[in-house]
């Protein structure tokens, strides 16, 4: 579990019959909505891959901005699409991974201050 400002995220490695996933999760109040998106295995290493890309053309190691916005990112793994969107708000720079499958649409968003811990604790399951 990681902790940022009044939001806490969660990654979780399951199984089900479809086989092995990581659930990452973002709640921002206690007791408030759960944000959660499943990374199928055979992705985990493309989507560290990915945050890793942006962290070094991007990330900074105290959390501030060194030039323009990247462009989104994409990724497929069987029949789920993810995007990888950095956006800025009066809070900060952030990232929104979110996952689409048909009529499908769930996101979690992510500080950028988190995002090489974030990246790491992939690792760790990668």
């Amino acid at each position: 579990m990681m902790i940022k400002d009044n939001r806490r995220y969660y990654l979780d490695l399951k199984e089900n019959a479809r086989g092995r996933f990581l659930r990452v999760s973002q709640t921002i109040t206690r007791g408030g909505p759960r944000s959660q998106i499943a990374i199928p295995a055979q992705g985990m290493i493309e989507f560290r891959d990915a945050l890793t890309d942006l962290l070094e053309e991007f990330g900074t190691n105290d959390g501030g901005f060194k030039g323009e916005l990247p462009e989104g990112r994409h990724m497929r793994v069987d029949n789920k699409n993810f995007y990888f969107d950095v956006g800025q708000n009066n809070r900060g720079i952030y990232m929104r991974i979110s996952e689409v499958k048909s009529n499908f649409r769930n996101a979690i968003t992510i500080p950028e201050k988190c995002w090489s811990r974030f990246r790491d604790i992939l690792t760790d399951y990668c």
